[in-house]
């Protein structure tokens, strides 16, 4: 896919204001609010033809959706939020053969760049029940500008998705675990790429200017999708995002940031691992990712109940992680959860 990062207001909102009468939007109406009020003037204010994306949580939703795409000549389709847009974005594409563009408006999620659907819950309505191998977006517009301006407004939404990217601390052993088991192949390429995305991380410097570090960011995101792309989602996702995805159910209400959870992921499951876990918190710390339980939003025992059913879920999946190995039990958990919190790696 197309990745193109700018700067500068001018050329994303002379984009945005092209005449878009066979375009279909798709759109977060917080995201939508606060690019319209940050580009202001010759902005289009309401499309044509839009669709929210809370308006999009049901089979039937997205079925009408379909319809209203043909009975309108809707010819292509533009996304403006987070990853839950990019993906309905996505499927919406993938359904109707639409080209799509992509304009993220958080760096929470590589959602915008990766060829993989999430099956949420509207598309599993639909048979989805794993992840899809779709598209991705045939542009994704990132105007460094306007993310610096989230930045600046509300931290997390930037950097929450360096705790998805640490995911490649756990997910790498998960990854030579399998692949000992013959459960997944090894990729020699795929492994030099991931070196080069730990050095990467260790030399962002997120002190600095936003403009002069962001490109890094953007282009380990890309990495990911790449080496999903090539190999497969094992050497970025392992034990650290079973969890992630299992306690999500747990906290549907209040949905905490995937980011974030996919960190605390990385923090238990480097600690069954034995890694550098000096080094992991010193980088959560330097991405700002929240290591209590209360500012992620999730409860201590959801946390052990999500790590109680990871290993169904891995089986559900065909994903072969120390969970598979260990084979622990919920009492078990609980007692790895107060041992990270004594020592004061996580605490609520």
């Amino acid at each position: 896919n197309n990745i193109n990062v700018v700067s500068g207001k001018c050329i994303a909102k002379k984009f945005l204001s092209r005449n878009f009468n066979n375009t279909l939007f798709i759109a977060d109406p917080i995201a939508f609010s606060n690019i319209k009020n940050y580009y202001s003037e010759g902005l289009i204010v309401n499309p044509k033809h839009i669709k929210y994306i809370n308006d999009l949580t049901t089979s039937e939703d997205l079925k009408r959706t379909f319809l209203y795409i043909k009975k309108n000549s809707i010819e292509s389709l533009v996304g403006i939020g987070g990853g839950r847009t990019a993906d309905l974005l996505k499927f919406i594409s993938y359904e109707t053969g639409l080209p799509c563009i992509a304009i993220p408006t958080s760096l929470a999620s590589h959602v915008y760049a990766s060829p993989k659907i999430h099956a949420l819950s509207a598309i599993k309505d639909l048979g989805y029940e794993l992840t899809i191998d779709g598209s991705a977006s045939d542009l994704a517009l990132l105007d460094i500008d306007y993310l610096d301006y989230v930045f600046n407004s509300n931290k997390r939404l930037i950097m929450a998705g360096f705790g998805d990217l640490m995911a490649f601390w756990t997910a790498l052993k998960d990854w030579k675990l399998a692949c000992d088991n013959n459960k997944n192949k090894f990729n020699y390429f795929v492994m030099e790429v991931i070196k080069d995305i730990f050095k990467m991380f260790e030399s962002i410097d997120v002190e600095i200017q936003f403009s002069k570090w962001v490109r890094d960011y953007v282009l380990i995101q890309n990495l990911l999708c790449h080496i999903t792309d090539w190999v497969g989602s094992a050497p970025a996702s392992g034990s650290e995002h079973l969890f992630a995805h299992t306690i999500e159910k747990y906290h549907q209400d209040s949905m905490p940031i995937h980011g974030e959870l996919v960190a605390l992921g990385v923090i238990i499951f480097s600690s069954l691992h034995n890694l550098n876990q000096k080094n992991i918190i010193k980088l959560l710390d330097k991405f700002s990712i929240p290591r209590s339980l209360s500012e992620i939003g999730v409860a201590k025992d959801s946390v052990v109940n999500a790590l109680d059913d990871a290993k169904k879920y891995g089986q559900k999946k065909s994903r072969y992680t120390i969970v598979e190995k260990l084979n622990y039990k919920k009492r078990d958990w609980e007692l790895i959860i107060n041992g990270l919190m004594e020592n004061g790696l996580i605490y609520n």
